[in-house]
């Protein structure tokens, strides 16, 4: 469900923000734009909270059979990364402003996830050994995984802290952030970009040393350790 949900959301936000290119305002009113644009741009945003709360219910909380003693660190940053995600495109709906900074951040995020997506799914294969890992999976998973860490390092970093500071810029500093965006609001927006931003650094620091290893030509994670369990 999650490469389906990214994939599907990456499709429509991709001809949607195309079409305002020119005029990428982070705290813009959505009024501003035609009504057909408009009602592409609530469904997207709709699409993607009602999932951030089914993966919160069934891929956290319902793995772990609602225990939450068993949740890792892990799991809680996974869980409050959806709630700011989910804060940030309530709130856009509900005050009518911030939709362009929103949907720019759930493209670069979900753009690596297809990838991670499929990194998954060929170490499953591999893990059930020989009727599910051919040739090309075996030879393919450490391909798989240096596109993965490439888009995650570029979608995190090199575009995603210029797009966070930008959109800090706009929506607190500039008259037309502060005139769309009430000020506490644009606060609790730019504490959650941030927090998404900064709790990204583990995966950005492997996403990192995958790319120095594969230039290297050394050993990636999991990679010789999952072919030589075969």
């Amino acid at each position: 469900t999650s490469m389906f949900h990214s994939i599907l959301l990456i499709t429509l936000l991709y001809p949607l923000l195309l079409h305002r290119l020119q005029l990428i305002f982070p705290s813009e009113k959505i009024t501003e734009a035609p009504r057909a644009w408009q009602d592409g741009v609530n469904a997207s945003l709709e699409l993607c909270t009602g999932y951030m709360i089914y993966d919160t219910v069934w891929g956290v909380f319902a793995r772990n059979n609602f225990n939450y003693a068993l949740l890792s660190t892990g799991d809680w940053c996974y869980v409050g990364h959806h709630i700011a995600t989910s804060v940030c495109m309530v709130g856009c709906r509900v005050i009518g402003a911030g939709h362009i900074f929103t949907m720019l951040f759930m493209l670069f995020g979900e753009l690596s996830n297809p990838f991670n997506s499929t990194v998954l799914i060929m170490e499953r294969a591999m893990r059930e050994g020989d009727c599910c890992a051919g040739y090309w999976i075996i030879n393919g998973y450490r391909y798989a995984q240096i596109s993965y860490a490439i888009i995650f390092f570029l979608c995190r970093v090199i575009i995603g802290l210029p797009l966070a500071m930008y959109t800090t810029y706009d929506v607190l500093l500039t008259k037309r952030g502060r005139k769309n965006v009430p000020l506490m609001t644009g606060v609790l927006w730019m504490l959650a970009v941030w927090g998404v931003t900064i709790g990204s650094i583990p995966w950005i620091k492997e996403s990192f040393i995958m790319v120095q290893h594969f230039m290297q030509g050394q050993k990636m994670k999991g990679y010789l350790d999952h072919i030589e369990e075969l």
